[in-house]
């Protein structure tokens, strides 16, 4: 099920109302209703709650793919979130950041949000919930298996600590969702869908071989009543059992993306083809998959780059192609597949993982998660902030003096669209790379402080109580579970 769908079960009861027409299906006519809401602004809904309100509204327009009206809803959510508690706006300018991320499939940046937002204080359980559920998506989107499911794993135990059936049910729809992605691809007659067959990508792990079509019966059986969540469980049952060669469940597959269109959920519809069109090459079906895919092609040129890593498109053309005896296209297709997917794989998670040096600026080519919360005006002064981290002296004014800006101005718009002031962003991003040489696996040997010292943080105590605030531990507690993790690693 698709995550921009499944949030609605981690809203306030006072956004809640929407939950019944979310999961029968009816998504257009909530987003009609959240509209009007935030039009009108009741009395009875405060900003924290017409906020939620917002941040609900964006989710399901992604589903539209309703992409340029979802970024305006969220920069909404930010502003009606600027009077409540404090963290508050932090929390929700990297959520929305992070959804529309994982719409445009940059994973890496997904990830970032989704992390930070995991663990900020200001997080209540339901958004750490949702933020884990979504971090889970984009780990797959990524290949990386084995940290998706740790990240469901540890949605699952919140979900369980702050007793919400809503949460529970959130993780394992995704979960199911992502174990019936995986079978899909792992079938034998896919073995040259080198993305999911890379050694760079990860084996499901152990924990979670519980079988996909089991995993999905016990969710029909759990939540079954909802019509939509109904809807997608029998198409991933048929998915799978059409992989295996089941007639029955193949001929029912074209049925399930009529029904997600009829819907105009046009996201999940995208996905759901692709789906189909990889079953059908298993099968040996390149009528079917042709069939399946002609509307993405149309599709693809419309959406104007609003998606980043279509190699699975490129991927399943290829085939249908080679099954068509259409040799040369299908190498063609190929060949722009290959290289898409090793692009993806060394784009986004050398952004995800990155540990930059001092001196060094992000690469051009990539904004991170904070980059893309501000305003194309104030980037510049972000990218300054993080060229001269290394400088003990750096300070606001001096960052503000080149920009040209007041000092004022540059506080207010750090503020208002990151829940962050410039000296908290650069205290964040000093911690956060220190942190990262401390765990690097060629790490030089220097001390704790010395390490600290070359980004510009030369007092200790200064040193311990920001790293402290971030990581929940000190420098020297995560050398020392380093040490052990090395020491294990060392006994195998």
């Amino acid at each position: 099920m698709q995550i921009q769908v499944l949030t609605v079960l981690a809203r306030h009861e006072h956004v809640q109302a929407l939950m019944s027409p979310v999961l029968e299906g009816r998504v257009q006519e909530a987003v009609s209703k959240a509209e009007e809401l935030l039009g009108d602004r009741p009395a009875h809904l405060g900003d924290d709650m017409l906020s939620e309100l917002a941040q609900l509204c964006g989710d399901l327009m992604l589903s539209l793919d309703r992409a340029e009206e979802a970024e305006e809803t969220y920069r909404l959510a930010v502003k009606l979130a600027g009077g409540a508690q404090r963290g508050t706006v932090r929390v929700v300018s990297c959520r929305g950041t992070g959804f529309l991320s994982l719409y445009q499939h940059r994973y890496g940046t997904a990830a970032a949000c989704f992390g930070r937002m995991a663990v900020d204080e200001a997080a209540t359980p339901a958004q750490k919930v949702e933020a884990l559920c979504a971090m889970a998506m984009a780990r797959h989107g990524l290949g990386q298996k084995e940290r998706a499911m740790q990240a469901l794993d540890d949605a699952s135990e919140i979900a369980r600590d702050d007793d919400s059936a809503q949460l529970a049910m959130m993780v394992s729809l995704v979960r199911v969702e992502l174990l019936a992605q995986s079978e899909i691809r792992a079938h034998d007659d896919l073995r040259d869908h080198v993305f999911w067959q890379s050694p760079m990508v990860d084996r499901m792990p152990a924990s979670a071989q519980l079988q996909p079509v089991s995993a999905i019966d016990q969710c029909m059986s759990a939540y079954g009543r909802f019509a939509l969540v109904a809807r997608r469980l029998r198409q991933l049952r048929d998915l799978v059992m059409a992989g295996s060669g089941d007639a029955r469940a193949q001929a029912a597959l074209p049925e399930h993306v009529a029904g997600l269109r009829t819907l105009g959920l046009a996201t999940l519809e995208r996905q759901a083809r692709l789906d189909t069109a990889l079953v059908a090459i298993t099968q040996r079906q390149a009528e079917l998959a042709r069939a399946t895919l002609e509307p993405l092609q149309s599709r693809e040129a419309e959406m104007g780059g609003r998606q980043r890593w279509r190699m699975e498109l490129s991927y399943c053309l290829a085939k249908v192609c080679a099954l068509s005896g259409r040799v040369d296209e299908s190498m063609r297709h190929y060949q722009r597949y290959a290289l898409e997917s090793m692009q993806c794989v060394r784009t986004e998670s050398a952004f995800d993982d990155r540990a930059a040096r001092p001196g060094a600026a992000a690469p051009v080519a990539v904004k991170d998660d904070i980059e893309m919360r501000l305003p194309a005006k104030y980037r510049r002064a972000y990218r300054y902030l993080l060229e001269h981290l290394d400088c003990a002296e750096l300070s606001v004014r001096e960052i503000a003096d080149d920009m040209g800006v007041t000092e004022r101005a540059l506080q207010w718009a750090f503020k208002n669209h990151l829940g962050m002031t410039p000296g908290e962003v650069m205290q964040r991003c000093r911690v956060e790379r220190i942190r990262a040489d401390l765990l690097r696996d060629d790490a030089p040997g220097h001390s704790v402080i010395e390490t600290a010292a070359r980004w510009g943080i030369r007092n200790r105590s200064t040193l311990v109580t920001s790293y402290r605030k971030y990581f929940r531990e000190t420098p020297t507690e995560t050398l020392a579970r380093r040490g052990r993790a090395d020491q294990m690693a060392a006994a195998y």
